[in-house]
């Protein structure tokens, strides 16, 4: 991999990790306001999806990169 590919590899990987810190972030505050409360599955839901369209965006960007 470049030497370009691979910083942009970096930013990218980066970048996807401080949105997820980010969600979980709110996501612990928040279930403090709205605990067991009907939100809480949808909650869970939106974490479920952040994380798997992480790994789908990560896993296309290294499948691109692969020779």
């Amino acid at each position: 991999m470049s030497n370009k590919l691979y910083i942009l590899f970096e930013d990218v990987e980066l970048k996807a990790t401080l949105l997820a810190k980010c969600w979980n972030n709110f996501y612990t505050e928040i279930s403090q306001y709205l605990p067991n409360s009907r939100y809480q599955p949808e909650m869970q839901e939106l974490s479920v999806k952040l994380n798997e369209a992480l790994n789908k965006l990560i896993m296309k960007f290294v499948l691109q990169l692969s020779p």
